[in-house]
C-alpha cells in the first residue's frame, strides 16, 4: 500500500520521521535500521530510540517557542550568568503547592494583574503601587523593591531561605540546628567552631556594616567565613553580589549603598584579618522566582566543604522557600484594593 502511495502504518512512519527531520534507512536483506550511524534489530530498542529523538525535538521546539514569548521569555533571554537547569529545580522536584507554584511562575513570566499589566492600564491612568504608592507596580517592584513589605515579608523570605545554609553549617559540625518553628540563636559553638546569625562583630574601627547573615569561626584553623545572603529580582542578582562584596570587603561605612564600586576604607574582612582570622566571603543570592548563577552548587560545596548532593540539595531548598515567600508577598500585596 505504502508503494501505491495509500495511507498505512508504514506511510505513517515515514511522515512523522519526515517531521522530526529523522533520516533512516532500511535494509531488506539483512532486516535491519539504520539510524544515526547505528544498526537496529530489534523492533523495540528502535522504537524507544525514536521516541527519544522525537521527545528531545518537542522540548527543543517548546523552549524556543517558551524563549520567544515577549513577557514570559525573559528569564530565558537573560544576558546574566543565569544557570537555567539549576534556577528550576524547586519546580522539577514538585514539592510545593500547586498554589504557591502558579504565583511563582506567574511573576516570572509577567502574567501577574498588576496596575502596569495592559488590561489595567486600558481602564486607569494610574500605575502606583496600591501599597506604597511610591513607584510604579511593577511585577519586579512588588516582589523585591517594595518598601511597604520590606522590613516584615521581605525579611521573612531571606531568612528563611538563609536557614537552609545555617542548618547545613549546624549539621556539619556538630551543633543543634533549630526547628522552623523556633528562632535561631544568635551564637551557637563548640570546641572547634562558632557559629553567629545576624550577630553583629566587635571591632576596633567603627563599622557600620558589621552584622552578616552568618559568620562561621574555625578555632582550629583560625578561619572565618563570613557569609551574606540575598533575595533579588533576576535582572539585579549579580548586582546584588558586587554590592555585598563592595560592602563587606571594601568600604564598610560608604553610605550610597548602591552606587558600585565602592572607595577604599574600613570594612569588617579587613578587621577580621588584622584580629588574626584567616578571613573569606561568600555572597549566596538567590532569584526571587527560583533563579541561580552558574557554579553557585561548586561555590557552596567548596566554601561550606560539603558534598555535591548536598550543595544541590542545600540551593533547591532555598529555592523553594524564596518561592514560597515571593508566593506570600504577591497573595499579600494583591490582597490589597487598588486606589
Amino acid at each position: 500500500m505504502a508503494k501505491r502511495q495509500k495511507r498505512c502504518v508504514i506511510s505513517d512512519a515515514q511522515s512523522i520521521l519526515k517531521t522530526y527531520n529523522i533520516n533512516a534507512k532500511i535494509d531488506e536483506a539483512h532486516s535491519t535500521v539504520i539510524l544515526d550511524g547505528a544498526i537496529f534489530v530489534d523492533a523495540k530498542t528502535l522504537a524507544r530510540h525514536v521516541v527519544s529523538l522525537m521527545r528531545t525535538a518537542n522540548n527543543t521546539r517548546r523552549y524556543e517557542e517558551w524563549r520567544d514569548l515577549p513577557l514570559a521569555g525573559r528569564v530565558l533571554r537573560s544576558t546574566s550568568n543565569i544557570g537555567l537547569v539549576g534556577s528550576f529545580a524547586w519546580l522539577k522536584q514538585a514539592k510545593l503547592s500547586s498554589t504557591a507554584v502558579r504565583n511563582v511562575l506567574a511573576a516570572q513570566e509577567g502574567c501577574l494583574l498588576t496596575k502596569t499589566h495592559p488590561a489595567h492600564t486600558k481602564h486607569s491612568a494610574d500605575l502606583s503601587c496600591r501599597a506604597c504608592r511610591k513607584s510604579k507596580e511593577t511585577i519586579a517592584h512588588i516582589i523585591s523593591n517594595c518598601p511597604t513589605w520590606l522590613p516584615t515579608l521581605y525579611v521573612d523570605r531571606h531568612d528563611s531561605a538563609a536557614r537552609n545554609i545555617y542548618y547545613k553549617l549546624c549539621q556539619k559540625y556538630g551543633l543543634m540546628p533549630p526547628h522552623y518553628t523556633q528562632q535561631v540563636l544568635s551564637v551557637q559553638e563548640n570546641d572547634t567552631i562558632k557559629l553567629y546569625w545576624n550577630q553583629p562583630v566587635q571591632t576596633k574601627k567603627i563599622i557600620r556594616h558589621n552584622k552578616p547573615d552568618i559568620i562561621l569561626f574555625d578555632k582550629i584553623k583560625k578561619t572565618a567565613l563570613v557569609i551574606e545572603f540575598a533575595i533579588s529580582w533576576f535582572t539585579g542578582i549579580e548586582r546584588q553580589i558586587d554590592i555585598k562584596t563592595n560592602r563587606y570587603c571594601v568600604n564598610g561605612n560608604y553610605d550610597q549603598d548602591l552606587n558600585v564600586p565602592y572607595p577604599n576604607g574600613d570594612n569588617l574582612l579587613r578587621e577580621l584579618q588584622a584580629a588574626g582570622w584567616d578571613a573569606s566571603f561568600f555572597p549566596i543570592v538567590i532569584g526571587a522566582t527560583g533563579e541561580v548563577l552558574f557554579g553557585l552548587s561548586g561555590k557552596i560545596k567548596e566554601h561550606l566543604g560539603i558534598s555535591s548532593e548536598a550543595a544541590d540539595e542545600c540551593i533547591e531548598r532555598m529555592q523553594q522557600s524564596a518561592a514560597l515567600g515571593t508566593s506570600r508577598i504577591i497573595k499579600n500585596h494583591l490582597s490589597k484594593k487598588a486606589r
